[in-house]
């Protein structure tokens, strides 16, 4: 199948779903919009029947829904003409339209004017949004994009700090959540995190010392880091000197991941660990810190990485974890298992997964002819993976961090 004809089925088959989800909203909307998210950045046409579906969703008020959450900011990331209208509608209502909106606003170009709508939302009472608008005020009102007028730009600074200030104390653990997930850990997760408002600074140290999460911890961390504020690189090495034993390794790695500019530490982390520090909640056993200790090819990570890949591998980690392995530590011994996953005869689930994981290994053409055949596929995410893979794309691993938590997850953050 050629690629036009393998993505004009793939983008009818998303228009559909979207539109029969406006109908009823599917029990599995959560991960089908994570799909929508990833796809959209590669379809113009997709991205016009989502500014559609968002225009449909803020008409209901409908901004908890993922569908909302995939949409929103995939139009703001593809800086969709009708971009400018949907978010100033969406501000407008009531809670400014909620983090998702807050998350877009973020995402929009500097040329959308937004200064006066987010001024709005930072009076909100619920704190955790007004938190969120004071952010995007003070991130869009920077030198580079302040408004010609000074007294407008010190006044749009005024207005953000104290929706900074103000609010954060108020965020109770819940909203700490929320906040980390919708708004804060994307933006630490780019891959080149912009420097943030000076303001914005104090106001993560607060977030911090009211976490005991210690991924979230982390995340406030390096938010803070990148707006100046150097009190959590040096929290985190005095816990991980002083601290309890059992401690130490957990605070260690939380350095390195602070400024990741030096090599990791000689640790061997426990699985338990590794899911405190991911930013989601520990209950999920979540990885994503054990990759990004692979990433920079940690030896400390290898034990762990295999043991996901052992055997039968049932789980899309085990795939990500023995690409992992023989990209990172040339230990090519799961490249058989991926190759009988990407075959599609068992754990069809995994299909589309292992073929991306091929591709990153070089395995290209064998990547290109088992991604002809998840044109069929039910499974919509497998659907994307083939979709990227027939695009032939050059720049970051297939299975790069937030894709990987989008198609596998159904995280349309």
């Amino acid at each position: 199948m050629a690629q036009s004809a393998y993505w004009d089925e793939l983008e009818g088959r998303l228009g559909e779903w979207v539109v029969k989800a406006l109908k009823r909203r599917p029990a599995s909307e959560a991960r089908l919009a994570g799909s929508l998210r990833v796809a959209a950045r590669h379809s113009p046409s997709l991205r016009d029947e989502l500014a559609r579906a968002a225009d449909v969703l803020i008409e209901r008020s409908a901004f908890d829904r993922p569908l909302y959450g995939a949409a929103i900011r995939a139009v703001a990331e593809g800086k969709h003409d009708d971009l400018a209208s949907l978010l100033d509608r969406a501000l407008r209502s009531k809670e400014g339209g909620g983090l998702a909106t807050l998350a877009a606003s973020l995402l929009a170009p500097a040329k959308v004017k937004l200064q006066e709508p987010l001024a709005r939302v930072a009076a909100c009472s619920k704190p955790e949004v007004a938190f969120g608008a004071g952010l995007a005020l003070s991130m869009r009102n920077q030198p580079k994009r302040s408004p010609k007028s000074a007294a407008a730009a010190k006044k749009a600074g005024w207005q953000a700090q104290r929706a900074l200030i103000g609010s954060v104390a108020r965020i109770k653990e819940s909203s700490r959540i929320e906040l980390c997930g919708e708004l804060l850990a994307p933006l630490v997760m780019t891959p080149s995190l912009p420097s943030l408002p000076r303001v914005a600074g104090p106001a993560m140290k607060v977030l911090r010392d009211t976490e005991r999460h210690l991924g979230r911890w982390l995340v406030f961390a390096r938010a803070g880091h990148a707006a100046g504020d150097a009190t959590a690189l040096e929290e985190a090495r005095e816990r991980a000197a002083s601290g309890s034993s059992s401690s130490r390794t957990a605070w260690s790695l939380l350095s390195w991941a602070i400024d990741d500019e030096k090599p990791p530490p000689a640790l061997r982390p426990s699985a338990e660990v590794v899911a405190r520090l991911s930013d989601r909640p520990t209950s999920e056993r979540e990885m994503s810190f054990l990759f990004r200790l692979a990433s920079v090819q940690a030896d400390g990570a290898r034990g762990m990485l295999e043991g996901l890949c052992r055997e039968d591998i049932r789980a899309s980690d085990g795939v990500r974890a023995a690409a992992a392995l023989a990209q990172r530590y040339q230990d090519r011994r799961g490249v058989d298992a991926l190759r009988r996953l990407a075959e599609g005869k068992k754990h069809r689930e995994l299909q589309g997964v292992a073929v991306a994981a091929l591709w990153d290994l070089g395995e290209r053409k064998e990547a290109k002819d088992r991604a002809e055949e998840l044109g069929s596929c039910r499974n919509l995410a497998g659907c994307v993976w083939g979709g990227l893979v027939m695009r032939n794309p050059r720049g970051p691993d297939m299975l790069e961090e937030m894709r990987y938590r989008r198609l596998e997850r159904g995280w349309v953050q």
